[in-house]
This record gives structure tokens, sequence and C-alpha cells, in this order.
């Protein structure tokens, strides 16, 4: 059942035909989707152009990297023109469930009743939670998120001084910062991979590793400081144990994963503009 109040902002990066499938998933349950292309080349698929032909898509090519902040913030500005109540952010590889918006807004509508909600995620792991259809969130990750744009307006823009990573994360806090509380579906309404997982030992005890890019390590180490930065009052705990991962992360990278002098790297360089406030896109 497609909700009319209801349009979606997936961001795009050289998607590739999968993607398609993905989008036409997402159309299936909400009005319209906005589609951001922050591929930073003029050449565009045909079956990109195809989509941006209906009537139900807006396909928004900025021909440059606007960054997940940039990128969400311009089809958001679009949802809030034309009315909707409610935007449902989306990555490009993420598979949402048929029916999954539906329970999302089903959780709004209860939680609502006695607090200010900001966001709804969709779980991507089950989480073990009797009778109940909803967990309170500190953060939830961006793609799956139901966003209520009347919060989007209150609170602002999505940092685009952050780029990427650690956006969602940011924009939670803000929130909770300001009264709103941040909620995640007990069930899981979607599939999302972070990064290239894979699983190892250390003894008895099996690891998760995600395989990000140098790059992506250098604005998840810059970012983690950002965060201490700007909630360490607030938030001393959540941001203090984002130092122990990026230490964490650093020693996974030098046991298990490739390319370890570039990544652990990147990761100094993060913490260093971090510290001395080097922000937007790395250039």
């Amino acid at each position: 059942m497609i909700s009319n109040n209801v349009c979606s902002v997936m961001v795009l990066f050289y998607p590739e035909l999968e993607t398609c499938k993905n989008v036409m998933r997402v159309l299936g349950e909400v009005n319209h989707v906005f589609l951001v292309d922050n591929t930073d080349s003029f050449i565009c698929s045909s079956w990109l152009l195809g989509l941006g032909q209906r009537e139900d898509i807006t396909l928004i090519r900025n021909n440059a990297n606007r960054g997940i902040a940039g990128a969400l913030n311009i089809g958001l500005k679009q949802a809030v023109l034309l009315g909707y109540k409610f935007s449902l952010l989306m990555d490009q590889d993420s598979k949402f469930y048929r029916g999954a918006l539906f329970k999302l807004l089903s959780i709004y509508d209860v939680a609502s009743k006695d607090s200010k909600i900001c966001i709804v995620g969709s779980a991507h792991q089950k989480k073990e939670v009797q009778g109940c259809k909803y967990v309170i969130a500190k953060t939830v990750i961006s793609s799956g998120t139901l966003l209520n744009l009347k919060a989007y307006c209150n609170l602002g823009d999505f940092r685009e001084d952050y780029f990427i990573d650690q956006v969602d994360h940011e924009y939670c806090l803000r929130a909770v910062d300001n009264g709103y509380l941040n909620l995640v579906s007990s069930e899981k309404l979607m599939d999302h991979f972070i990064g290239q997982e894979s699983f190892h030992f250390i003894w008895k005890f099996k690891v998760k590793v995600t395989n990000h890019s140098a790059l992506r390590r250098y604005y998840f180490a810059r970012n983690k400081v950002f965060l201490l930065r700007d909630y360490l009052n607030s938030h001393p705990v959540y941001v203090g144990t984002g130092l122990l991962n990026i230490m964490k992360i650093a020693l996974l990278i030098f046991l298990f994963e490739t390319e370890k002098k570039e990544k652990l790297l990147n990761i100094f360089l993060g913490i260093r503009d971090g510290v001395f406030n080097v922000s937007g896109k790395r250039v």
C-alpha cells in the first residue's frame, strides 16, 4: 500500500543496474522517490535516465560528490517544499522489505502519542525484544530511516562539514538534545550491509571486519573526533566509546585487513584533521 504523505530520498553514487530494483522496491511503498546522484561525472546510464522520466521519480544529478549530508539535504528540501510529512532515507544498495513502511508508520503513530519522534529506523538485524515492536535508540543509521520532516525543519540540515560517515549519528544526537526520541524497529525490515564484511577468530571470539576503504577510514576517524568535540558534554559515554572504537578498528585492520599501512595512516590523518577542525570533503 502506497502512502501519499511519504516520499523517499535515495542517495546514489556510481549506481549499478541492481540499484534499479531497489528503487522500484521503495517506489512500491511511497508516493515519490527523489534520486540524488552524487556521481562526479556527466555520463549517466540509460536505465537511470529512464527512471528520471517517470512522474513518480525526480532525478537530481549533482555531477559532483556532495557527500551523503549534502545529497540528503538537497532531496529533503524538495520533499518539504512539496508538503510531504515523512521521508524514507535510503542507500542505493539497501533492500527495503515490502510492507516495511506501514510498520514504520505504525511505530511512529503509537510512539508519537506520548513523545516527540524524530526518526524511526529499520532494523537490519532482528532485535530480541519481547512484546515490543520498537526500541529507543540513541542513534540509528540513515538507510531505512523514516524521518519526520517537521523535526527536520526544526533541527536543520544534516551537517555537510561531516561530508560522509557519522552524519546520521550526529543528527540523532542533535535530535536527542532537542527533546526528540529516535526509535528502531524490533523486526528486521531491510537488508543492509556495512562494507565488505568478513568474520575472523581471536582465540575463541568471533569478530566482524568491515574492510572499508582507506578513505572511508579517514572520514570515520575524523568525524568521531568531531562528535567528541560537539557532544562530549551531553553524551560523554557515547562519544568516549566512539574513540575506543577507533582503537578497536585499527587493531582489526592490523590483524586481518589488506592495505594495512594505508588504512592506518588514514586513521591517523583523520584524527589529526579532526583535532585541527579540517572539515568537508577531503582534497
